[in-house]
């Protein structure tokens, strides 16, 4: 049988002759024909591309803020962000207000909403104790009119979802014994920060009592 010079022909052989070309290169690169072998494999499986960056995002339901245990007493919510903020007025409340809905609510242990640090501890006229955690993304969250924090934590440590970081009380402009919550995305400076309501990021426990939205009320 004779075998006929077509142009397919040539086009195989031209195609193997390339492919030898390649791999011979390849083995002076990389070493052995066996590791260009595994390479080649690699390549040409299917699946082996690296798989996709995901971007972490506050998407996820946070840790309710509150030990929602009804020993301490029933809890309230008020839906009041962007609502009238005792210190700056109408439509400028920048957190949610969670505090006991008859009992004092003082000394009611207060959670870490998410894993992250204990990034600050300040004390303001207005807010009082404040105790501020930041996440892995840049993320803070901010606790105010804290009647005490919880001794072991410092600036720095590490806190996990659930974990007491202080007791509630009505330290700063306030009589009511609650838990002033805010969410800060990227920065503590109010021009360079996205201030964004708490509400949707919460799993609320059951029992807890989430009231209508108070947005711009005076």
């Amino acid at each position: 049988m004779t075998l006929e010079d077509t142009p397919t022909r040539r086009q195989l052989i031209g195609s193997a002759l390339g492919a030898a070309v390649t791999l011979a290169g390849a083995s002076q690169l990389f070493g052995s024909a066996d590791r260009v072998a595994a390479l080649s494999s690699a390549v040409m499986r299917p699946g082996a591309a690296t798989k996709p960056a995901v971007r972490l995002a506050i998407t996820d339901k946070l840790t309710f803020p509150v030990d929602a245990n009804p020993i301490y007493g029933t809890l309230v919510c008020l839906n009041n962000f962007g609502g009238r903020s005792t210190a700056n007025g109408s439509c400028s409340h920048n957190g949610v207000d969670i505090g006991n809905d008859k009992v004092s609510g003082r000394g009611r242990p207060l959670l870490a909403c998410v894993d992250g640090v204990v990034h600050k501890d300040e004390a303001f006229s207005t807010g009082g104790l404040t105790r501020i955690l930041r996440d892995g993304i840049g993320t803070y969250y901010r606790y105010h009119h804290l009647d005490a924090y919880e001794s072991s934590l410092k600036e720095g440590d590490p806190v996990t979802a659930g974990q007491v970081i202080g007791t509630m009380g009505s330290t700063g402009n306030t009589v009511w014994s609650h838990l002033h919550f805010e969410i800060w995305q990227d920065s503590l400076t109010p021009s360079r920060a996205t201030i964004i309501d708490p509400v949707p990021r919460l799993w609320f426990p059951h029992g807890v009592t989430l009231r209508a939205p108070t947005a711009c009320a005076t």
